[in-house]
C-alpha cells in the first residue's frame, strides 16, 4: 500500500508539535507490513531525524525532492500574510504535484490548513481505477482573532468566511476525517453539519523511547542546570495560545520560594515574554530559548515538575478540542505535570496522583509552587512514574494500527 501524507501548509520545524505529529505518524506508518510513505512538508528549514521514508518539498517540484529553506522561522506556519502571489504559487505547486504524482496513491493524508484538502479534490477527479483513498486530518478549523480596525484586517475577515465555506466543501468531499479528540469531532459535527460517521478520532502518540526517563540530578549536570531548587519547565511554543504571563504572575509572588521556572521554546510572543522577565525583574525565571528535538529529552528529564499552560479565550468558541503532545512528552520522562483541567487534559493528567489540574490564575499557580517546593521528592517521583506507565498507551506504533484499521474498513 502506497501513501502520501501531504502536510503543504506546513514548513517542517523539529521543534514544532505539528511537525513532530507528522514524522512520527508517517515513520509509525512506514513501519508497517506492506505500507510505503511519502511525507510532504511545503518545505525544509532544517533536516528531518531517523528518516524512513521519502520526503518530498511542495516548494521543491521542480527542482529537487527536497529543498531546505534557509529562513529562520520561529513556528512551523508556512504562508503568512495576504499576499495573494504566495497563494497563488501555492495553488500552482498543488496543481504541479497533481499532475506528477497521480495514480502512484493507494492512500492520500492531506493535514488540513488555511488552502488544505486543494490537492485531495484533485486527485478525487481521476478516473476510479487512479483515485486514492482521500482522508483529511484536521487539527481544528482556525479562528478569527483581529480586530476589525484595518482595511486589511475587514479584507482577512471576508477571506475567513470564504475559507470557511470552502473548509466545509472540503470535508464533505473527503472519505473520512481525522480528528485528534472526541471533542474536536462533536465540534465538526455541529458547526458543519457533518456524518458522525465519517469523523474517527487518533489521539496524538508520543516516542516512549526518545522520551524516557532519567535521572533528574544528571540530567541537570547535562543541561548546566546548577540551580538546587526545584525546576518548573516549560517547552513549547511561545504564543496566543499558551498563556505564560500567570505563571511570570505566580512566580513574581513565589521571590522567596525553593523554586525556579525555565522557558524552553520559541514563538511569535518570543519578545513579549522577554520583555516581561526583564521589566518584572524576575530572578526565578529564565527564558532558556529553543533547543532541538534530538535533545529535548535531556531538558525534560532535568525538571522536577513540568507546566502547559492554555489560554482557553483564545480558541475557536473557547474550547479546547486538541491532543496536547507536550504533555505526553513529559509524562513519557515520567514527570508530573501542572495543566488546566481542558478536553483531553482531563484524561491524561490525573489531579493529585500524576500532576496538578489547576485554573490558570496566579493564585492557583503560587499553591502549587508552595506544594512542590515543600514536597517529598519520592511523591514527585510516584507521580512520574504513574504518567510513564499511562504513556505505554499511546506509542505513536498503536496510533499508525488506527490509520490502517480506518484504510482497512474503507477499501
Amino acid at each position: 500500500m502506497k501513501i502520501c501524507y501531504f502536510s503543504s501548509g506546513i514548513a517542517y520545524n523539529k521543534a514544532s508539535g505539528p511537525s513532530a505529529h507528522i514524522v512520527n505518524i508517517a515513520r509509525a506508518l512506514n513501519n508497517k507490513n506492506n505500507v510505503e510513505v511519502d511525507l510532504l512538508f511545503n518545505s525544509f528549514s532544517m533536516s528531518v531525524p531517523n528518516v524512513n521514508f521519502k520526503l518530498l518539498s511542495l516548494e521543491g517540484m521542480q527542482e529537487t525532492e527536497v529543498i531546505i529553506d534557509p529562513l529562520e522561522r520561529s513556528d512551523d506556519v508556512s504562508i503568512r500574510g495576504l499576499n495573494p502571489l504566495k497563494y497563488l504559487i501555492y495553488i500552482l505547486n498543488c496543481y504541479r504535484f497533481y499532475k506528477k504524482k497521480r495514480g502512484r496513491y493507494d492512500v492520500f493524508i492531506e493535514r488540513m490548513w488555511r488552502l488544505g484538502g486543494l490537492t485531495g479534490l484533485l486527485l478525487k477527479k481521476c478516473s476510479k481505477a487512479r483515485r486514492p483513498l482521500f482522508i483529511l486530518e484536521e487539527n481544528g478549523p482556525m479562528k478569527f482573532d483581529r480586530k476589525l480596525n484595518t482595511p486589511g484586517n475587514l479584507i482577512r475577515l471576508l477571506l475567513h468566511k470564504i475559507q470557511r465555506g470552502y473548509t466545509k466543501h472540503v470535508y464533505k468531499k473527503a472519505d473520512a476525517i481525522v480528528v485528534q479528540t472526541t471533542l474536536l469531532k462533536d465540534f465538526l459535527w455541529h458547526n458543519f453539519g457533518l456524518d458522525r460517521d465519517k469523523i474517527f478520532v487518533i489521539p496524538n502518540g508520543v516516542d516512549t523511547e526518545h522520551f524516557s526517563p532519567a535521572d533528574t540530578t544528571s540530567a541537570k549536570e547535562a543541561v548546566n542546570f546548577t540551580t538546587s531548587k526545584r525546576v518548573f519547565l516549560y517547552v513549547g511554543s511561545i504564543d496566543a495560545f499558551h498563556d505564560l504571563s500567570r505563571l511570570l504572575e505566580a512566580f513574581a509572588l513565589a521571590a522567596e520560594k525553593d523554586a525556579v521556572f525555565i522557558i524552553i521554546g520559541d514563538g511569535v510572543k518570543r519578545g513579549d515574554l522577554v520583555t516581561a522577565i526583564k521589566e518584572s525583574e524576575l530572578q526565578n525565571v529564565i527564558y532558556h530559548g529553543p533547543v532541538s528535538y534530538d535533545v529535548l529529552p535531556n531538558y525534560i528529564n532535568a525538571a522536577d515538575i513540568c507546566v502547559a499552560p492554555y489560554s482557553i479565550d483564545d480558541f475557536e468558541g473557547k474550547s479546547f478540542v486538541f491532543s496536547p503532545l507536550k504533555i505526553l512528552e513529559y509524562m513519557a520522562c515520567g514527570k508530573p505535570v501542572v495543566s488546566q483541567p481542558l478536553g483531553q487534559i482531563s484524561e491524561l493528567v490525573d489531579n493529585r496522583v500524576g500532576g496538578f489540574l489547576v485554573s490558570n490564575s496566579a493564585d492557583e499557580y503560587l499553591s502549587v509552587i508552595n506544594a512542590v517546593s515543600t514536597a517529598d521528592p519520592i511523591v514527585l517521583e510516584a507521580m512520574g512514574r504513574y504518567n510513564r506507565e499511562k504513556t505505554q498507551g499511546y506509542k505513536w506504533s498503536a496510533q499508525a494500527d488506527k490509520y490502517i484499521k480506518i484504510i482497512e474498513n474503507m477499501t
